[in-house]
């Protein structure tokens, strides 16, 4: 079992992203909200529809399922978005 976390601040997109507790996209303690325990993430953005109607996992925290690859390109397309979004 892990804390997750959801991030208060929605993205450019709208959705707000739920975090496992000691990822490296965690936002500060001001901007992110306890979902609580659970066993995986897929639980934990369940929770999190009950507080913001689009949350995502963050991508550090997708399912092992998922395809390498495509988690590969996710994110180095939200690095080239973060690197491209200027400051404030």
């Amino acid at each position: 079992m892990a804390a997750y976390y959801i991030n208060k601040n929605a993205q450019s997109n709208g959705d707000h992203e739920v975090h496992k507790s000691g990822c490296s996209f965690m936002p500060n303690s001001e901007n992110r909200r306890y979902l609580g325990d659970f066993s995986s993430c897929r639980p934990a953005v369940v929770a999190a529809k009950k507080i913001y109607p689009t949350p995502q996992s963050s991508i550090a925290h997708q399912e092992k399922s998922e395809d390498p690859r495509k988690l590969l390109l996710d994110a180095s397309e939200r690095l080239n978005h973060i690197s491209s979004t200027p400051p404030g």
